[in-house]
């Protein structure tokens, strides 16, 4: 029996959906489409888009011949640390690819990616940072965030305890890391590095376009409406989708209301973190740092400095 065969864990904000993407135009590989399943994110149970294992393979079509790797990205198996494990139970022979980032841009990033999603809500990092710890206590939690673990700036980029986790169940061999700042320098040669990795020919016909560039809502007020309406109304669009589509050669409210979601997005100008922020966020990561620097055999000063 075919099972899937690759997983990209994450980390999130690291090139992830991008990756994903030039794996994708292999014609040896198939992702799935969604991206993101976490399916074997067993503790983190709202981000799991599929809840058993036949509706997990019903993604994916293990009929087409060619296909070498089945593969999906989900951000969050390499912070779930439960994934892991039950990836391993499904598939101790899958290649495991990583893909990492300098903390301080990681977890700025990721939060604007989940005030994008409405999964944070306070306007300013710095205080969403000192939040952590209402939020382990259950408060200031926004209605959209689907884990709160999610909100836990100072846990989420800590990946040498993560990679610890992984290399439990996973042998060297077995797994490939790619650091974003060399992803940034030479796209096109960390892509052949990793098709070396899964023993499979570069093809030409790639496009190397940058996916999931972060953006910002124009307006918050229509963010929520649409994912209020998306959120409590799903059987209610999908009926009155219906009876439009009879009337209307395919008109679809749930259309409408998507590209409305689409035009209210534009790209983000972040704001710089101040020194003294910076500071904070280094100083909670520089020990993880140190021992992620032995794990790989690699000098991250440059992560070391703000």
């Amino acid at each position: 029996m075919k099972k899937v065969n690759l997983f990209i864990v994450g980390a999130p904000k690291c090139g992830t959906t991008s990756m994903t993407y030039y794996l994708s135009q292999h014609p040896c590989i198939q992702m799935s489409k969604p991206k993101e399943i976490h399916y074997f994110a067993t503790n983190m149970e709202n981000y799991r888009l599929v809840k058993t294992l036949e509706d997990y393979h019903k993604i994916f079509n293990f009929e087409d011949e060619k296909i070498k790797y089945f593969g999906e990205a989900s951000v969050w198996y390499l912070y779930s640390k439960i994934a892991i494990k039950n990836i391993y139970e499904y598939n101790p022979n899958a290649k495991i690819i990583v893909m990492l980032r300098n903390p301080i841009e990681m977890v700025y990033s990721n939060y604007y990616q989940m005030k994008f999603n409405l999964r944070e809500t306070i306007d300013n990092f710095e205080e969403a940072w000192e939040a952590q710890k209402d939020r382990e206590n259950n408060k200031k939690i926004p209605k959209f965030c689907l884990d709160k673990k999610t909100l836990y700036y100072k846990d989420i980029a800590k990946y040498a305890e993560q990679l610890e986790n992984l290399f439990k169940y996973f042998n060297k061999e077995q797994v490939h890391i790619i650091l974003y700042d060399d992803l940034k320098q030479n796209i096109k040669g960390e892509y052949k590095k990793l098709l070396q990795f899964l023993n499979l020919k570069y093809i030409n016909k790639i496009d190397f376009s940058k996916q999931n560039i972060s953006k910002v809502r124009k307006s918050n007020l229509l963010a929520f409406i649409y994912k209020f309406v998306a959120y409590n109304t799903p059987d209610l669009i999908k009926n009155i989708d219906r009876n439009i589509a009879k009337l209307s050669n395919g008109y679809s409210l749930g259309k409408f209301l998507k590209r409305i979601d689409s035009l209210n997005r534009k790209l983000a100008k972040k704001k710089d973190l101040s020194y003294e922020m910076k500071k904070k966020i280094l100083d909670n990561y520089i020990e993880d740092i140190s021992k992620l620097e032995n794990i790989l055999n690699r000098d991250l000063s440059h992560w070391k400095k703000i």
